[in-house]
């Protein structure tokens, strides 16, 4: 590819523009002077990170990226370097291969100056219509977001109809009068996940999560206290000064549980639900969880009509609603072997909530018996 590709057309791009230049065809190196200075491209493959040693760069270029392994992109970092150069820059062209590094490069966890430019193959003028009518009819959704609008997608199946570009947003301004704090509390002891998120109306605003490994419930209804109080604390207060009365300020919270947790015990001697009534919150769940289809339901209805917002320091909770997929048997995907590495716990904490509030029944099971603490 690079002798058929890349060669080629940097060559064409210099006998069009009149620029002398020389191609060592041994290294793999085009040379070239530009305002009295000379220049040099390296082309390297992808396919030998190793080889890409010994040399200081001032800008990069990697083709279809996501096809790469991310030790191409590691070793690149390294090389872009060269101090001569006013700017240091590498660029990432190509077309979104799933969730892999790619994705925590670019949306997840991007370095201080990414920008990102979706070029989509609808609005290219040098492609014939036959093209994109052929690809339409040919491809199945998914792949037409992936290859012609560069979209990072779900292959196989995506849990939730979500779309980030759409649902995640700031939403710690959703503190105004009138909307109501809630809680969705799974219980773990390898890796506790909650969920905290505002009803307005018929929205919810998901603004923060806590998730803590090796834990108890007794330390996690402390800490999400704790957290409430003095970091949402003014907020939920209206503004005001944060309650005097720790209990007077939980006691507005709802929290929607694991129904298991009234007789569960990932504490010593008290059930999770009777410790979180007795930290001063509100409990309120169901004799039994929901199937999970019901719950799954709930959760794309609300994304659907666009009445879900997560902000982005939800990043767990982010994850699990854009990456999660089915399993073989059709089920959503879930690491029992490796819990804390298992993003399906944020879920469920926000599927406790959901259901409970806009609950969606039927599809299996019965989840209409409530029991309030």
């Amino acid at each position: 590819m690079v002798r058929d590709i890349a060669v080629r057309t940097f060559r064409e791009v210099f006998e069009e523009t009149g620029i002398p230049y020389n191609w060592h065809r041994s290294d793999n190196i085009i040379t070239f002077r530009r305002k009295g200075r000379e220049h040099e491209i390296y082309m390297r493959s992808g396919d030998k990170p190793e080889r890409l040693v010994g040399f200081n760069a001032g800008h990069a270029l990697l083709d279809e990226p996501g096809q790469m392994d991310a030790e191409v992109y590691d070793r690149t970092i390294a090389r872009v370097r060269d101090p001569r150069a006013k700017i240091r820059q590498i660029g990432l062209t190509g077309t979104p291969e799933g969730f892999n590094w790619l994705h925590e490069a670019l949306i997840e966890k991007p370095s201080p100056g990414t920008a990102i430019y979706r070029a989509r193959t609808f609005d290219n003028p040098f492609l014939p219509k036959e093209y994109i009518q052929t690809m339409l009819a040919r491809y199945p959704e998914t792949l037409v977001r992936q290859y012609l609008s560069g979209e990072f997608v779900r292959l196989e199946g995506s849990v939730y109809q979500f779309q980030r570009e759409i649902h995640v947003k700031p939403c710690e301004r959703a503190f105004v009068p009138g909307g109501q704090v809630l809680i969705g509390a799974d219980f773990n002891v390898s890796k506790m996940a909650w969920v905290f998120a505002r009803r307005l109306g018929d929205e919810l605003h998901v603004f923060d999560e806590l998730i803590i490994e090796d834990t108890n419930t007794w330390e996690h209804t402390e800490e999400a206290a704790r957290r409430l109080i003095e970091r949402w604390g003014q907020d939920m207060a209206g503004g005001m000064v944060p309650f005097a009365n720790r209990q007077a300020l939980l006691r507005e919270i709802t929290v929607h549980p694991d129904a298991s947790g009234a007789s569960r015990r990932t504490s010593a001697t008290d059930s999770d639900h009777a410790i979180m009534r007795q930290a001063g919150f509100n409990v309120v769940s169901s004799r039994a969880n929901a199937h999970i289809k019901d719950r799954v339901a709930s959760v794309n209805e609300r994304l659907r009509a666009r009445r879900l917002f997560v902000d982005p320091r939800c990043t767990e909770t982010v994850r699990v609603l854009e990456q999660r997929g089915y399993t073989k048997d059709g089920k959503p995907e879930k690491d029992d072997a490796n819990p804390k590495a298992d993003l399906s716990h944020c879920a469920d904490a926000l599927e406790y909530i959901i259901h409970h509030q806009w609950p969606i029944t039927g599809l299996r099971g019965n989840a209409n018996t409530w029991r309030r603490h």
